[in-house]
C-alpha cells in the first residue's frame, strides 16, 4: 500500500504539472495496486488482529471501538478530502504517505507477532507486557 501510494503521489504530481497519457495510466494502475493491498492486507487483518489479541470478555467491545473509529474517520475524511485536495492539490497525498509510513513502523515495533500462538499464549504475551509496565500488583 505504501509503495502504491508513493507511486500514486508521483503520478499525480506528474499529471498535474503536464497531463500525459502515461501518468494517467500510472494513476489508474496505482489505484488498483493500492486497493489490492488494502483488500488483502489492511481490511481483513485489522479486525482479525483485534479479535485475536483481545480476551473473550473484551472482544466485542474492542471490535465495536475499532469500527466506531474506522467509520468516524471515514466520515471525517469524506468532508476533509475535497477541501484539502482543492487547497493542497497533489501534495495532500504526501500526508497519506506519512500516515502509511507511521503505520508501518508502529505495527512493526509495537504489535507482537501472534502467528502460531494459541489464544492463551497471546493473552500471556499481553499480560507480561502489562506487568512490566504497571507497578501495581
Amino acid at each position: 500500500m505504501l509503495l502504491a501510494m508513493v507511486g500514486f503521489t508521483i503520478a499525480t504530481e506528474q499529471f498535474t504539472q503536464k497531463p500525459q497519457l502515461a501518468s494517467s495510466k500510472a494513476l489508474v494502475v496505482m489505484v488498483f495496486i493500492f486497493q489490492f493491498g488494502y483488500d488483502i492486507g489492511f481490511a481483513p487483518l485489522t479486525p482479525m488482529y483485534i479479535a485475536e489479541i483481545c480476551p473473550y470478555h473484551l472482544r466485542a467491545k474492542a471490535m465495536a471501538l475499532h469500527y466506531l473509529f474506522m467509520y468516524a474517520f471515514s466520515a471525517v475524511s469524506q468532508y476533509a478530502n475535497p477541501v484539502a485536495l482543492k487547497s493542497l492539490t497533489w501534495r495532500y497525498y504526501i500526508i497519506y504517505v506519512a500516515i502509511l509510513v507511521f503505520e508501518v513502523f508502529f505495527t512493526y515495533f509495537l504489535f507482537p507477532e501472534t502467528k502460531g500462538y494459541t489464544i492463551e499464549d497471546v493473552s500471556s504475551i499481553f499480560d507480561e507486557r502489562n506487568t512490566e509496565i504497571s507497578e501495581n500488583p
